[in-house]
Parts: structure tokens; sequence; C-alpha cells
């Protein structure tokens, strides 16, 4: 546990190190609240570098090497009881919620002013959860934000993102389906935007906005 005369002892994880440098400033930036001991490119390097440190909070990208790996990383972390915040650029609400519902008590965006950071670890620090910008909530609490499709609906879009023919859909899936019940699942699918006030005119635009809302990591 943290004392109120020790600096919080943050370990952060981002693949861009530009983004590592500024946050090793994060410490002189804090007034002493914070001090940023680890900083790491991947999650192998965060491992290593705790075996032989201890944190208190880690401030994590979802991204890394192209790849959503954050979820993961906060499930590990919120296991060894340090608390995980996402620090990421990413504005699509289901990637950022799969890494809240991994385990993270915290979200800041990567453009929140420093003091919201600082506030934001300090309370995740002390076991409290803690999100930055009005933004950042709207992406944690808005259900208006993601249209909630089915697990086949979703299948079918994501064969048509990855540029699978309409007509080999239904025979990749799992289980097979045949072309009338692909076309049903599409149909659904558009329907459910429209409800939400989308502009779905067509199937393509199905697509795009399930790929927008990160159905597709």
């Amino acid at each position: 546990m943290n004392h109120l005369d020790t600096a919080i002892r943050v370990a952060g994880v981002d693949d861009h190190p530009i983004v590592l440098t500024g946050l090793q400033a994060l410490g002189a930036q804090s007034d002493g609240r914070l001090d940023v001991i680890v900083t790491a490119t991947s999650a192998a390097d965060l491992w290593a570098e705790l075996e032989t440190v201890q944190v208190d909070v880690a401030l994590v990208d979802l991204m890394l090497g192209g790849e959503l790996v954050g979820p993961g990383i906060i499930e590990e972390l919120t296991r060894r009881g340090i608390g995980a915040v996402v620090y990421t650029a990413e504005i699509r609400p289901l990637p950022v919620r799969r890494a809240m519902a991994a385990g993270a008590l915290g979200l800041v965006l990567k453009n929140d002013p420093v003091p919201v950071i600082v506030d934001t670890l300090t309370t995740v620090a002390g076991g409290e959860p803690a999100v930055g910008s009005e933004l950042a909530r709207v992406l944690v609490a808005d259900e208006g934000l993601v249209v909630q499709l089915s697990a086949r609906e979703v299948e079918v879009l994501g064969l048509l993102h990855r540029g699978v023919p309409r007509k080999a859909v239904g025979r990749l899936l799992d289980p097979p389906a045949a072309d009338a019940t692909v076309a049903t699942y599409l149909r659904r699918a558009v329907q459910k935007y429209r409800a939400a006030g989308r502009r779905v005119d067509i199937v393509n635009d199905a697509v795009h906005e399930a790929q927008r809302e990160g159905w597709f990591d």
C-alpha cells in the first residue's frame, strides 16, 4: 500500500519511445506524487521488469505492435494486484470497454492534460476507479455508442470486412449457413444500425460502422 509521504510507483507500457519519454517526465510534473520507475514497449519487457521491481499502478496502451494486447496485459496486472489505467488514443468504444472488462480501474486518453493523468493514477493507486476527460467517460459509459450485434452478425460482417465475397460467407461460418441465412444476419445488422440513428443504407455501411465501433479487433 502507498503512504501519503511516498511517491506512487508507476509503470508505463507503450510501443512508441517518444510516449514513454513523456511518461517519464510525469514524476517531475506531479509535484513528487508519481515516480515512473518502469517503462516497457511490450508485455514481455514489462513482465521482465516486474521481476525485480514493484509498482503500484500501470499505464497501459491498448495497441502494441498493431495488435489489441492491452486487455490481456491488464488482466495479468489485475491478477498481480497492480492497478491498471488504460492510456490510449483509441476512441473506438469496444476496445476500450474490453480493457475495462479485463480489470482496468482507470482510463485516460493521450491528449488528456497532465493533471488529469496524475489525478487518475493517484486515485487508481488507492484502489478506486477513475476516468479522465469527458470523452473518456463517454467511451466507457455511453451505451448509444455501440450497437449490440449478435455473435453471428459480427462473424458475417467480419468476413465481409476481410474481403470475403458475400456468396462465400455462408460456407466459412462455423457452423456453415445457407446464403439466405447470411442475408438475414446482414439485414438484421443493417436494421439495428438504422434503429440507432446511423446512416446505413447498404451492407457495406454496416461493415464500416461495425469496424468503427471495434467489433473486429
